[in-house]
């Protein structure tokens, strides 16, 4: 593999070795959901390797640029169902969305999101980012990570997913998950024909070539299957960042790597214990081509999931995936040493390849 190094920082005192050996790794990313098992090649850790338990640090801090409007949209594909499950007792002949939507809006920024606020007058149109939420979760769930990223100047659509999410008519179940995928592509073609339907709110709001697949846990497995496994591939994905994530072919399918992909950025905590680093992330990205990244957060299990995005490690988190979507999406020429600097001064590891 072919390495290219911008730059990388490793946490005193730890090392990250890039040699490879034969390993198992289990996918468990839907906690109480079916999971499969892979043998795959890894990464291996020194046993030297140490962590900083959520060192004590002081990240830069970021000026939000956008205050942020917020809207619900229900969005229905009629061409696929929902099954029958413990999720929808009597199934549905349809997949319906509710989806949350965080905005730049012309409020002026602040903590706090704005029902109904007028969009912003300046700087659009902007980056869709279609966020699958993690099992048993919902897009609310992640709103000061997804608040923070469309303060830095993108649109952010998170869907309940039809059996999956914490909004179900039942118990929430893994039965379609290999159905989500399509969800999330369906959600930014609804996404991008709102934002071109003649006097719709989000009217000119919308990019119609910048777009994001992101998510955590079940919801990142179900963005990195929409762009690598081959019956899931959406060719319109300009970027992916995901949060606790990895590959599961028992669900979705056979995954393609050697193909020319967008610019992926992996974050994963050390200390996660559902999808593991060793185990699960590593192998993954081990397999990709350039551009792509991936952020150690140290110490960390979930940095997302009703996490307070103004301390670390969530403050991390997002300040990262905002700085690689900029550079790789926006093509900020800034953005790198905004990451750069983010990680090291949380003394983090970041490897770029």
């Amino acid at each position: 593999m072919n390495t290219r190094i911008r730059w990388l920082w490793l946490a005193p005192c730890a090392a990250l070795a890039a040699a490879g050996c034969g390993s198992s790794g289990s996918s468990a990313h839907a906690a109480g959901g079916p999971s499969s098992t892979t043998t795959t090649t890894a990464f291996v850790l020194p046993s030297t390797t140490t962590t900083t338990l959520y060192p004590t640090v002081t990240t830069p801090v970021r000026l939000d640029r956008y205050g942020v409007g917020l809207r619900k949209e229900t969005f229905v594909d009629t061409t696929r169902n929902t099954p029958k499950s413990t999720a929808w007792p009597d199934g549905r002949r349809d997949r319906t969305m509710v989806t949350t939507i965080w905005y730049p809006s012309a409020n002026a920024p602040s903590n706090h999101d704005v029902p109904d606020a007028p969009t912003a007058r300046t700087g659009g149109p902007f980056a869709l980012v279609v966020f699958g939420h993690g099992f048993e979760h919902s897009a609310d769930h992640y709103q000061s990570l997804l608040h923070r990223w469309a303060a830095a100047g993108y649109v952010i659509a998170g869907p309940d997913l039809p059996s999956s999410s914490s909004h179900t008519q039942g118990v929430p179940n893994t039965i379609d998950e290999d159905q989500e995928p399509a969800d999330l592509s369906f959600v930014a073609t609804s996404m991008r024909t709102l934002g071109t339907t003649a006097g719709s709110w989000a009217q000119g709001l919308i990019s119609p070539t910048q777009l994001i697949f992101s998510g955590h846990s079940q919801g990142g497995y179900d963005a990195f299957a929409a762009e690598f496994a081959d019956r899931s591939h959406d060719p319109r994905i300009t970027a992916l960042v995901v949060f606790g994530t990895a590959a599961d072919p028992g669900v979705y399918g056979h995954y393609t790597f050697d193909r020319p992909h967008p610019p992926v950025l992996m974050e994963a905590g050390t200390d996660d214990q559902v999808v593991g680093l060793r185990q699960d992330v590593l192998p993954v990205f081990a397999k990709l081509p350039h551009v792509a990244d991936l952020l150690e957060l140290a110490g960390a299990h979930d940095p997302t999931y009703e996490s307070d995005a103004t301390e670390y490690p969530a403050r991390l988190a997002a300040d990262a995936a905002i700085d690689f979507s900029d550079e790789y999406v926006k093509g900020d020429p800034t953005a790198a040493a905004r990451l750069s600097a983010d990680v090291r001064q949380a003394a983090q590891k970041l490897l770029v390849h």
